[in-house]
């Protein structure tokens, strides 16, 4: 029986060529990446197929510890064939939260979140924030303390990390979690805990207001 405890908002995960084509008024290519076919997500990689079985809802996943890592830009010199911006499975966390870590795994496949449009994205967010925080820490000058960089960290994930006036996620909660990762056990218990059992995770949930991934 269909209940409002047991549906979960869908997606249109990178279709809709008529409001965010190349074309149209508003292209995004956050939302539409040709090709469509690689680059459908969520519920519309997903299809009708049933694999309650086989893949984490949005309602197992825990609070803490996060269960994803993202890819990041290599050091200068360093070469790989990891595209940026993927999402892996944080195995340590996923031992750590009593969750198979082949069932993350298949979340991540199944619902392609992993297609070449959100890793784009997710890039994108993550030169954004490196690009603040290096701009933050020249205002800090020379020699900043190891108490000043973290209350600077601090600052820039409350702002990032702040639930909008509706009450949704920001964009890429996910994405800016892992950045700010060494500070977030800390501060996902203290000031993100409360209201959140919901939207525990932003990779399911992304289309409800923005992308969330």
């Amino acid at each position: 029986m269909f209940e409002n405890t047991n549906l979960f908002a869908a997606c249109k995960g990178g279709t809709q060529t008529n409001l965010f084509g190349s074309k149209t008024r508003h292209p995004d290519q956050r939302r539409y990446l040709p090709p469509i076919k690689k680059n459908r997500s969520c519920g519309e990689a997903k299809d009708d197929e049933v694999m309650d079985d086989e893949i984490i809802k949005p309602s197992e996943l825990p609070i803490s510890p996060v269960l994803f890592s993202i890819t990041r830009k290599p050091p200068n010199g360093i070469t790989n064939k990891v595209k940026v911006g993927a999402l892996k499975v944080n195995e340590k966390a996923c031992r750590q939260a009593g969750i198979d870590p082949k069932k993350v795994a298949a979340t991540i496949d199944t619902f392609n979140l992993n297609c070449e449009r959100l890793c784009l994205a997710r890039k994108t967010v993550l030169e954004k924030l490196e690009e603040d925080f290096e701009l933050e820490l020249a205002n800090l000058g020379e020699n900043p303390s190891d108490k000043e960089i973290k209350s600077v960290l601090e600052k820039m994930a409350e702002y990032f990390l702040a639930v909008n006036q509706d009450g949704t996620l920001p964009a890429f909660f996910t994405t800016i979690r892992v950045f700010f990762f060494l500070l977030l056990s800390l501060y996902w218990h203290n000031s993100l805990k409360i209201g959140y059992k919901f939207y525990v995770s932003n990779v399911f949930l992304c289309y409800i207001y923005a992308l969330k991934i």
